[in-house]
């Protein structure tokens, strides 16, 4: 059974690794007769170390079996594994790079990519490290999974304002970039997509993201400042862990992201929050964990006051109401002064003067809050004997003030 299984893999394995249809002018292709279309493609996936060397310059059209093709994409792995390869030129006409399309050209210096490219592929210049530099079109909208992982000679990439997601592991590992600004359009940055990148010092994110993904900026080790988007609303594991250098942090939103505790592995920065709202980041865990706050404009915060709680009474209750939330609320009240009319009975008072204050940790306490309570209606006889005693009294300030909804 084995020896049947090995010779059909043998028999197939010309199949998948000789996939041109024809060799022309230099370039291998694949045709679609039904669309007239062209594809570069390679020579043998398995060994196409020499299958293209020097500058390649790709036409808009090729002539096959004496009709004309338009080129329109660059194919899985059409480039790779070609270490000699210097330059390509992209034509108007192909609109894909696709998947590991030249991994591991380390000779590649030079790429020019036509302004018609809409999607570069997952792994496209992976392993490229003598690519110094790359102009990215106005018309590509996805950078795939790691496209440009392990890139160590490219020091600026420009990201155009027509992409909307960049893959996981996009960058990672380049070690040459040192700044990179990801416009507005962006909406989601996978997982990983500049880990590692060791002398990256700014990044500019978009404010169009919600999520700073794991690993995100892992172990980048020479930023030292990251602004928060005011969109984003979660940061997962690790996302700036091994940001050895980061001196602070600016996070511009008025609520505070989820954070994971492990997204920062060194606590012991400056973290610049709105004034509005540095009250809630100094109270909210992890955030609190920052050793050092000040606002958005470099002003020390002030200790935030609860706010003023109101006082309702509704149906023989009191309901106490504070806008700060998780407060404690401390109630006062004066005590009814009792007249006696028999040896066991007294005249209940209708009204009473009750004041509330709200308390949280890390704030002062609020402004006193005081109201005249009338309470007839719950008054009078509690234990149904045909007397108003003083117990009777006492169990109708408790139903006020301990057994109302606070």
């Amino acid at each position: 059974m084995k020896k049947q299984l090995l010779l059909l893999a043998m028999m197939l394995l010309p199949m998948v690794a000789s996939a041109y249809d024809a060799y022309i002018d230099g370039i291998y292709y694949n045709f679609n007769t039904t669309n007239k279309t062209a594809t570069v493609t390679y020579y043998d996936f398995y060994s196409n170390y020499d299958a293209y060397s020097g500058t390649i310059n790709i036409p808009s059209t090729v002539v096959y079996n004496g009709e004309e093709y338009d080129v329109t994409s660059i194919g899985y792995g059409a480039f790779s594994w070609c270490t000699g390869l210097i330059s390509v030129t992209i034509p108007n006409s192909v609109t894909s790079i696709g998947d590991y399309a030249f991994r591991y050209c380390q000779g590649l210096i030079s790429v020019t990519i036509s302004n018609s490219v809409t999607s570069i592929g997952d792994y496209a210049f992976s392993l490229c490290s003598s690519l110094t530099s790359i102009i990215i079109p106005n018309s590509v909208t996805s950078i795939g999974e790691g496209a440009f992982d392990i890139c160590s000679s490219l020091t600026s990439i420009i990201i155009p304002n027509s992409v909307t997601s960049i893959g996981q592991s996009a960058f990672r590992y380049c070690s040459g970039l040192i700044s990179i600004t990801i416009p507005n359009s962006v909406k989601s940055i996978g997982d990983s997509a500049f880990e590692n990148c060791s002398v990256l010092e700014s990044v500019k994110l978009s404010d169009k993201i919600q999520i700073i993904n794991k690993k995100t900026f892992y172990k980048c080790s020479s930023l030292k400042e990251i602004t928060i988007p005011a969109s984003v609303q979660y940061i997962y594991q690790e996302a700036f862990k091994g940001c050895s250098n980061l001196e602070c942090v600016k996070a511009l939103p008025e609520t505070p992201p989820y954070l994971y505790e492990d997204a920062f592995s060194n606590y012991d920065i400056l973290l610049y929050a709105p004034e509005s709202s540095i009250a809630t980041y100094q109270t909210t865990s992890p955030w609190s964990k920052f050793t050092s706050f000040l606002t958005l404009s470099g002003d020390e915060p002030q200790t935030p006051q609860c706010a003023k709680p109101t006082i309702k009474y509704i149906g023989g209750k009191l309901k106490f109401k504070c806008d700060t939330e998780g407060v404690t609320f401390v109630c006062q009240y004066a005590p009814p002064a009792y007249q006696s009319v028999e040896d066991d009975e007294v005249s209940v008072p209708t009204t009473y003067y009750v004041s509330v204050y709200a308390k949280k940790e890390g704030y002062l306490n609020s402004e006193i809050t005081s109201q005249e309570i009338d309470v007839r209606g719950i008054q009078g006889d509690v234990n149904q004997d045909g007397k108003v005693s003083i117990t009777d009294a006492v169990s109708v300030v408790n139903i006020i003030l301990n057994d109302g909804d606070k």
